[in-house]
Parts: structure tokens; C-alpha cells; sequence
């Protein structure tokens, strides 16, 4: 073998180390499940000297911890790249065809606020209607909302929780079996995972970020909406789960309506 074919041996090794390793870790999501999965994954990741969002993980630990013991109020709990997903038994929280929060649900409901009280993350509640009845979209849209509603007056920042509601899906033209309308039927509350770009090192990233919002506050209160929102969208551009940014946005923008509707109307006078 030449000289200038000496590296084509150890790349070659190199290569089937990496290809086991990442086999072992995808058998290792199936054996210990997501949760574990990414545990590893964030040690790794700081192992190597990247910045890895670890408290999703250790709350997706305890959570898993917590609903060990009321396995009634849990169907199922997932874990991937961009949120913990807990999907509840809809018998617990509401009665069919109702959008009225059970009382049996206050307690767990109460435990889930105080989880996400001091957290940043983005709250997606969902709800589902299956075999209810009625108008399903409406009863979907009602049960999101009143937990929304629920956290809110506990003390959540409305701009970090985001509602759905869903309407009947496709699976009930193949599936009308009571194990696929259960499934149907259902409450999830999503908590969504903070992104950092890897390109960018976290401490310069906190530096970046503040600096920004430093120069989007100064220029609201200047009364120049422009140039603040400018400043605001690059904290997004830096952290899309940034909410204190995405709340300046939104108002910049209700402000911006309101300035243009009143200079619309003076205009026709």
C-alpha cells in the first residue's frame, strides 16, 4: 500500500466505530426509552464541550417519577428533540361531551403548574374529541382552553402557553374500535424544549441576547417600533423559545395596528 493511500485504513475504522456507536444508541431509546435516551445524549453533548439543555431532562426524570405512582391519570409520556409530551387519560380531566375541568383533576393539574411555574418553556395544551359527540372541534378547542385558562390564573405568563384543538382525525374511518376512539379522546400538554444553535457558543449566545433585548427595550420606549422589533427578532433568530421576546413582538405589533387604524381614520376625516 502507498503512502498516499495509508489513510484509507483507519478512516475505514473510524467510520465503523461511529456507525456501532449510533447503533447502539438507537437500540438504547428502544431498551431504556426516551427519556434515558436523551439523558446520554446531553452528557454527550457536554462531554464534548456543547451546551445541552439538561433541565428538560432532569423534568422529564421526575415526571416520569411522579406519574410511576398515578399511573390513573397518565396514558402515555414521550420525550424527543423539541418537547415532553404527556398525553392524559380524558376520564380524569372531563366527562364526555364536557368541557368542564373535573375536580379530581385540580390536584394534578395544581402539581403541573408548580413544575412549570419557574420554567421559560412554551406550553402547548391540545385537546382531542373523539366519540364525545356534538360539535368536536368546539369541545376540543373548550377543554384546551380551560386548562389554559387554568394555569393562567395559577400565575403562567399567557404568552408562554399555546392552545389547540383538534377535530375528529382520519383513524375513525379505519378504526372505530373502543381502543382507537380512547385514543381519540384525549388531553396533551406539551412542553416544549429550548433550541440553542450549535454554531454558537452559550455564553456568547447569553451575550448576544441581552444585548439585543438591552437595544429592543431602548427603542420602544423611544416610541421607535421599527428598529425595536428588528432588535427582538434576532433574539429568536438566537433562541426561537425565547417568550419575553416573542411577547415585545406581539405587542409591538397590536401597537403598530393601532397607530396605522388611527392614522387610517384621520386620513378619512
Amino acid at each position: 500500500m502507498s503512502d498516499e493511500t495509508n489513510w484509507i485504513v483507519p478512516y475505514g475504522n473510524l467510520m465503523t466505530i461511529l456507525m456501532i456507536f449510533f447503533l447502539l444508541l438507537y437500540a438504547y431509546t428502544y431498551l431504556t426509552g426516551r427519556v434515558r435516551y436523551e439523558k446520554v445524549v446531553a452528557s454527550l453533548a457536554e462531554g464534548f464541550g456543547r451546551a445541552a439543555p439538561t433541565k428538560e431532562v432532569e423534568l422529564a426524570e421526575y415526571l416520569e417519577g411522579y406519574f410511576s405512582t398515578r399511573q390513573e391519570y397518565l396514558k402515555n409520556m414521550d420525550m424527543d428533540s423539541e418537547r415532553i409530551k404527556l398525553v392524559f387519560n380524558l376520564p380524569v380531566f372531563f366527562a364526555s361531551g364536557s368541557v368542564g375541568i373535573k375536580e379530581s383533576a385540580f390536584g394534578v393539574l395544581d402539581d403541573i403548574f408548580k413544575i412549570m411555574h419557574d420554567l421559560p418553556n412554551e406550553i402547548v395544551i391540545s385537546g382531542f374529541s373523539g366519540s364525545s359527540g356534538g360539535d368536536e372541534m368546539l369541545i376540543s378547542a373548550g377543554r384546551a382552553l380551560n386548562i389554559g385558562q387554568y394555569f393562567i390564573k395559577k400565575g403562567i405568563d399567557p404568552q408562554r402557553i399555546i392552545l389547540k384543538g383538534w377535530g375528529p382525525p382520519s383513524i375513525r374511518g379505519k378504526d372505530k374500535s373502543p381502543d382507537a376512539e380512547a385514543l381519540e379522546d384525549r388531553v396533551e400538554i406539551s412542553i416544549m424544549r429550548e433550541i440553542s444553535p450549535p454554531d454558537i457558543p452559550v455564553s456568547e449566545k447569553l451575550i448576544r441576547m441581552k444585548e439585543n433585548y438591552f437595544y429592543g427595550e431602548y427603542h420602544y420606549k423611544k416610541g421607535d417600533l421599527k428598529k425595536s422589533i428588528l432588535f427582538f427578532e434576532r433574539i429568536l433568530d438566537l433562541d426561537p423559545s425565547h417568550w419575553k421576546a416573542r411577547r415585545m413582538i406581539k405587542r409591538i405589533k397590536k401597537e403598530q395596528k393601532k397607530f396605522k387604524s388611527r392614522a387610517e381614520a384621520g386620513e378619512k376625516n
